[in-house]
């Protein structure tokens, strides 16, 4: 009842098909779900926001009496961003939610130098590509050891070469049409 004070619009569901539907017709930014539900678990609606291309991005808060390390484990493995133990309070909800949305921003958030998506985002799309059972390539280029080995690079030759990787990690793309499946993060 308190969640409206704090600017959520709250949605219930009562079981797994509906939760699914709802899911497509709303679009939530976070979902809090029950591990244990009548008709399934929570774990098979996790599952499945992350399999979805519209609704894999969502946050998903999973909640439930069961406080056993290798039940926590398992549900973050199927795709949540954290967990609850029932009983819990209000405050400690509120916080989880807090954390979850600062996640959901870092998510959005794109390097300011080379408008390439940072960690989390890069994460999330990489499990989701996995989910889906796409084939990917993942490359990373490290510039922290280029540092060591050339000491004549200056701090502009640095931001220099990473907009240089910039374009030729774009150019790419565009040669190989990769866009739907191509990742960097630098």
């Amino acid at each position: 009842k308190k969640l409206p004070e704090l600017g959520y619009d709250v949605c219930v569901a009562h079981c797994v098909d509906s939760a699914k539907r709802r899911l497509k017709q709303i679009h939530p930014d976070i979902v809090l779900l029950d591990v244990m539900l009548g008709d399934g678990s929570g774990y098979e609606i996790c599952r499945a926001i992350r399999e979805d291309p519209t609704l894999y991005r969502i946050g998903v808060v999973y909640q439930s009496m069961i406080k056993d390390k290798e039940e926590v484990q398992y549900a973050m493995e199927q795709g949540g961003d954290s967990y609850l133990e029932k009983p819990y309070t209000f405050a400690t909800l509120q916080a989880t939610l807090n954390q979850v949305n600062t996640l959901l921003m870092k998510d959005k958030t794109r390097d300011a130098q080379t408008n390439l998506p940072g960690y989390i985002r890069l994460k999330r799309e990489v499990e989701h590509l996995i989910k889906q059972k796409r084939t990917f390539a993942l490359t990373e280029f490290s510039l922290e050891g280029f540092e060591l080995t050339n000491v004549k690079i200056k701090s502009q030759d640095h931001e220099d070469m990473v907009m240089a990787m910039t374009r030729f990690l774009s150019d790419l793309v565009k040669t190989l049409r990769l866009k739907k499946y191509f990742l960097a993060h630098m």
